[in-house]
């Protein structure tokens, strides 16, 4: 992949985290885009869930603390 290429998994990722994260302020201030969307609370963070996703991928994945 040159620099100024993007590939599908790096779109994904990027789609990911924008559907999953908390805004920090205005008046959606605290809610994901996938909770105005569903109406589901989100009781997990955006990493954890995308740790839950690929763990379901590869059940040989596994996240070590630093």
């Amino acid at each position: 992949m040159s620099f100024h290429e993007t590939n599908q998994e790096t779109l994904n990722l990027i789609m990911f985290y924008h559907n999953h994260r908390r805004y920090k302020s205005g008046k959606r201030a605290g809610q994901t885009p996938m909770e105005i969307l569903t109406g589901k609370k989100q009781e997990k963070d955006w990493i954890d869930l995308l740790f839950e996703v690929i763990r379901e991928k590869d059940k040989s994945f596994s996240v070590s603390a630093v």
